[in-house]
């Protein structure tokens, strides 16, 4: 627990780097952040040490391009945080998902959906300067549960789990100082659904929540779980396109919020050889959304409370599930205005973070 006398000094952080003890896999040992010190420099008695820990994983898929050929390429491995102490005193642990492509098996670079991109490149051991790079693949690699830990207070351990139903998608680099025939699908555009559970699936009954988003492709289309679709633009890669909340894993849907972003005519463009024009725009992200209650009228569970054009809070009925409660315990939603779809919305602040 953090002493009280400490909250009000001036505080600093101090990173510690070293090589870390493991070799990775091409023989080399590479600079590892050990731990993070946060001092109070007006109490020199209150100072924490916040550890990491890390695992080794692959970026470059190994044979992909040889066909069954040994690899000529030293593997390419390095360390993801798995692990981080907090300063009260509690743990993160962090679960990412497995590798999605191996030697033999990688897809083809304009259709790829899934965790490995192809780049061209040429080894750090390619000889000399004539030589051509050549199309290789590497691996990315999602979140898949997060554990928080208290080992001071005794509470139980927090279970976030992420799923990923959709396949991820990769847009054509536009790099201008990259000759075309350099450039490849390895631009990361991220996945379009996000699935949030919380809690323990073998001792409590899980959250869900789902968050649709936009990418940033253009010519593509953002639909909400009803089939409404907006399109999607460059500069609303990461904003939030839909938030739907449910009762509970399994349940039905209980509320969705739908966005749509606000994007100005452009205001500069330039030219580009190769390339698709380079435009300037403003956008923004809506800040009142329209929200809608997807439940039967009547429901016993989850009654709204509180009229007028703001937000509009549920209050839980008996019949509620423990998942349910968690949820509208702390969640807002608004109230569509009469004459409305209920999922549109008009533009405004950032509503939150993505990824």
């Amino acid at each position: 627990m953090i002493d009280p006398t400490c909250r009000n000094a001036t505080s600093d952080y101090r990173e510690q780097h070293s090589l870390a003890s493991e070799k990775v896999g091409d023989g080399s040992r590479i600079a590892w952040r050990v731990s993070s010190t946060h001092n109070l420099r007006e109490a020199n008695e209150c100072t924490w040490s916040l550890g990491s820990k890390g695992q080794q994983l692959a970026n470059r898929v190994e044979g992909a391009t040889t066909g069954g050929k040994p690899d000529p390429v030293p593997p390419l491995v390095r360390y993801r945080v798995y692990e981080i102490g907090t300063e009260t005193g509690g743990t993160i642990g962090i679960t990412y998902s497995g590798a999605d492509c191996k030697a033999g098996d990688v897809p083809a670079p304009s259709s790829n959906t899934r965790r490995c991109y192809p780049v061209m490149w040429s080894p750090p051991d390619a000889p000399a300067a004539d030589y051509e790079p050549y199309l290789d693949w590497f691996h990315t690699y999602v979140v898949t549960q997060v554990l928080e830990a208290d080992n001071t207070g005794g509470a139980p351990v927090k279970q976030t789990d992420y799923t990923y139903p959709d396949g991820m998608a990769w847009g054509k680099e536009e790099d201008e100082f990259t000759e075309a025939k350099h450039r490849t699908y390895g631009d990361r555009k991220g996945y379009g659904r996000v699935q949030v559970r919380g809690g323990n699936p073998s001792s409590d009954e899980q959250t869900l929540t789902e968050y649709r988003y936009f990418r940033g492709i253009t010519g593509a289309q953002v639909k909400d779980h009803e089939g409404v679709a907006v399109d999607d633009h460059p500069a609303f890669a990461g904003m939030t396109r839909e938030k739907a909340v449910y009762d509970g894993q399994g349940g039905k849907l209980e509320t969705t919020t739908s966005y749509t972003p606000w994007l100005s005519a452009a205001t500069a463009t330039m030219a580009r050889t190769d390339l698709p024009a380079l435009s300037e725009s403003r956008s923004r992200t809506p800040a009142s959304q329209l929200g809608r209650d997807v439940r039967p009228p009547g429901a016993a569970c989850g009654a709204r409370r509180g009229r007028g054009r703001g937000a509009a809070r549920w209050s839980c009925g008996k019949t509620c599930s423990p998942a349910t409660k968690a949820v509208l315990a702390s969640s807002t939603a608004a109230v569509a205005r009469p004459g409305s779809t209920g999922v549109s919305a008009r533009a405004g602040a950032n509503p939150g973070p993505q990824r």
